[in-house]
């Protein structure tokens, strides 16, 4: 769906400048998204992970 109205609207704009200037912002927008899902999902895990040391340090020390 989203590629469709992707071509659709680059198929509007006559311009080859304005075809490659649309393609690098939607890649852009497309890898930021990417970086700050990973992002979230590292934190995620960094969280889960300090998490687990705490338990098992509170379940060696007890």
């Amino acid at each position: 769906m989203f590629f469709i109205i992707i071509t659709i609207i680059t198929q509007s704009f006559r311009s080859v400048v304005f075809k490659f200037i649309f393609f690098f912002i939607v890649i852009f927008i497309f890898i930021s998204f990417h970086v700050i899902f990973f992002i979230f999902i590292s934190l995620h895990v960094i969280v889960f992970i300090l998490n687990q040391e705490i338990n098992l340090f509170i379940i060696t020390t007890c």
